[in-house]
Parts: C-alpha cells; structure tokens; sequence
C-alpha cells in the first residue's frame, strides 16, 4: 500500500508482495529476472491441446445421447468419460 516511485534500489521484497511496475516490457523482464520476481503478466500455462478437443467434446456427447438413449445412469456414463478424457491424456 506504498508507492516507492524511483527508489527501487532501496527495496526490500518479502513472500507474498505484488508490485506493479510501469515501463518498457523489455526493462520489465530484465528486472524480474535480476530480482527472481515472477512475471505474471506473462502466461506459464501450456497452451490449449486443441488436437484432444474432438476426444473431450465426444466424451460430453457420448455422455449426453447415451444417457437420453437410456443405455446407462448419467453417473455412470461420466465415469467412463472421465476415464477416457484422463487416459487419453487430454487434462
């Protein structure tokens, strides 16, 4: 709940602040790196598997018509497609 302005150099960093700095992306990401901060204007998340989309999309598809169909319970039917999105490793 401060603002430091340019004294940056006398700044002491704990567990648990967020700083949000105001600049060039590039002196941004040279000064994370320098300090170890983390960037979080960056994403670190993997990007969508978009090639398991039709997988996932058949597994809730399956779930649906079969359950209307009256092959099995609706619980049943998500259990197994559970199974089948996690074997196929689309999550």
């Amino acid at each position: 709940n401060q603002n430091i302005g340019r004294k940056i150099d006398e700044l002491v960093v704990r567990v648990g602040d967020t700083l949000l700095l105001e600049g060039a992306p590039e002196d941004i990401k040279r000064l994370a790196e320098e300090m170890a901060l983390v960037d979080v204007a960056r994403p670190s998340a993997r990007a969508f598997r978009r090639g398991h989309a039709p997988v996932a999309i058949g597994a809730m598809g399956g779930i649906v018509v079969l359950a209307a169909l009256g092959v099995a319970p609706i619980l049943a039917l998500a259990v197994i497609a559970v199974a089948v999105v996690l074997f196929t490793r689309c999550i």
